[in-house]
């Protein structure tokens, strides 16, 4: 069994507008407190009232005992009334506290176990998170991921357990504070396998292309409907008497889920071999079929569903596990050693790209390719030999210029087709040679 909470860490520069999209999806969340924190004030003030009344009539009742007792009279039914009084004590009335920001480890167990054994540490500008206490304790983390018992021993102010707690962690910081915090702690933070437990994501930014061109604003239903949905859930809670943590689901996976988890277990196992591609973050690879579960749960949960997890959902899910797998290895993994040759092949094949191939040109004349690509690529043969390492991996194709097309010698042409598509682009040739030579320097 396992839980449905996740650790998120999103790493992204100041200005990438990180504080609207916390504000814009923890807003249900936020509200929800504050009605609830309303609603408190008043049974914190009932509460009282009860624990003062009940505590007078417990000292009456040991005042007689006293009484009894100075008389010789026997005192087993007042024992009885005593026992059956101190069973009644009033309990204090929990007010939920979903979300936690800058915590420390001592004040989050105590929250889990006296308002919410179900919670958040969410934070747009997570600094403090990193450079303070919140994070001192991983272990505590690791615990908590797996929603084991968090038990608290103290000597004066009494020991408690919290039981079944549920903690998700969503936290956003520049790369500059993640990098410091990595510098000083990051061997611990994978050595211990909390690193590997989160989701990381270090998008490419936005800022210069967030142009506004006058046109109409983008609908914000979906957002509508997430944050009513999130509502919903929320107040499932909620009843006339009380707050109540949920009662807990278990779901399964149906047999078509379960063939897609599985697949992606084995695949997932087989990239930790000795010499493949995720060797050097195991400790992630371990949890990523974890995650991928949780994942679907939260799906199959959220989008109201019943019965078991579906093959759909599941695929859903794996598609997304897949990016963050990616996106760990991109930042965390040990790449092997890449060559001159096969760096000037990359800003060859990214500027082909961009200037031919991704609007919609298939082909083009070496000379003028050469003429024009990047200016590091024009020296010391590196042009040469970045165009044959491509088209040796195949992801181009050079060959002769066919008889007619341009009424002079031969010349050699770049083509983004493979060999295997030579008889579509004999056909295609001569109707895109304009494309070409319009979309040319």
């Amino acid at each position: 069994l396992s839980p449905t909470s996740l650790y998120l860490l999103t790493i992204a520069e100041s200005g990438e507008r990180k504080t609207s999209v916390d504000a814009y999806f923890t807003k249900p969340i936020r509200d929800f407190e504050a009605v609830q924190a309303g609603k408190y004030g008043a049974a914190a003030v009932q509460f009282k009232a009860d624990l003062q009344a009940w505590d007078a009539e417990r000292k009456a009742i040991l005042r007689l005992v006293e009484k009894n007792i100075a008389l010789g009279l026997p005192n087993e039914y007042l024992r009885v009334r005593l026992t059956n009084h101190l069973l009644q004590e009033p309990q204090r009335p929990k007010c939920p506290k979903l979300i936690y920001n800058d915590v420390t480890p001592a004040a989050l167990k105590f929250g889990l176990s006296e308002s919410w054994p179900s919670a958040g540490i969410i934070s747009d500008e997570a600094g403090s998170v990193f450079n303070g206490l919140a994070l001192s304790e991983p272990g505590l983390f690791n615990s908590l991921w797996g929603g084991s018992d968090i038990t608290v021993d103290r000597r004066s102010s009494g020991s408690f357990t919290v039981r079944d707690p549920r903690l998700t962690i969503s936290l956003m910081l520049q790369p500059g504070i993640f990098g410091q915090y990595m510098g000083r702690k990051g061997k611990e933070f994978r050595d211990i396998g909390f690193l590997a437990r989160f989701l990381v994501a270090y998008p490419i930014s936005t800022q210069g292309t967030r142009l506004n061109n006058h046109r109409e604003p983008p609908s914000w239903d979906n957002l509508e409907r997430f944050q009513g949905r999130l509502t919903q859930i929320l107040n499932e809670f909620v009843n006339e008497e009380s707050v109540t943590p949920h009662t807990q689901t278990l779901l399964h996976f149906s047999n078509g889920a379960k063939v897609l988890w599985v697949e992606m277990y084995n695949d997932l196992e087989l990239l930790v071999r000795p010499g493949a591609l995720f060797v050097s973050i195991k400790d992630f690879a371990a949890k990523t079929a974890e995650s991928l579960a949780r994942l679907a749960g939260l799906f199959h949960y959220f989008e109201g569903e019943t019965g078991d997890i579906s093959a759909n959902t599941m695929q859903c899910a794996v598609e997304v596990i897949r990016w963050y797998a990616n996106e760990f290895y991109r930042l965390f993994g040990m790449k092997p050693e890449v060559s001159q040759i096969e760096l000037d092949a990359q800003i060859l094949a990214a500027w082909l790209w961009t200037k031919y191939w991704s609007i919609g040109t298939i082909w083009q004349y070496k000379t003028k390719i050469r003429q024009n690509c990047p200016n590091v690529l024009r020296r010391d043969g590196r042009f040469k030999a970045a165009l044959d390492l491509l088209a040796s991996t195949g992801r181009i194709w050079i060959r002769d210029e066919p008889p007619g097309i341009s009424g002079k010698k031969p010349s050699l042409i770049v083509c983004r087709q493979s060999p295997v598509q030579s008889a579509l682009f004999n056909n295609s040739l001569i109707a895109n040679r304009s494309i070409a030579g319009s979309r040319g320097f």
